[in-house]
């Protein structure tokens, strides 16, 4: 999953927690957003993973 998220383009960080079942990113937001972060987290792990974003 870390692997899929820092493949992205505007992905500068991920940590990754599956205690918590929690990911925290940090993204530049004028090359990307949450929903595409989230949608391509989706995509690349065929499925495996969703994504809820919080603020």
């Amino acid at each position: 999953m870390h692997d899929a998220l820092t493949r992205q383009v505007g992905v500068l960080k991920a940590a990754v927690n599956f205690d918590t079942k929690e990911v925290v990113v940090e993204y530049d937001p004028t090359k990307t957003k949450p929903a595409t972060i989230a949608g391509q987290l989706q995509k690349d792990t065929d499925g495996r993973y969703t994504a809820t974003i919080k603020s």
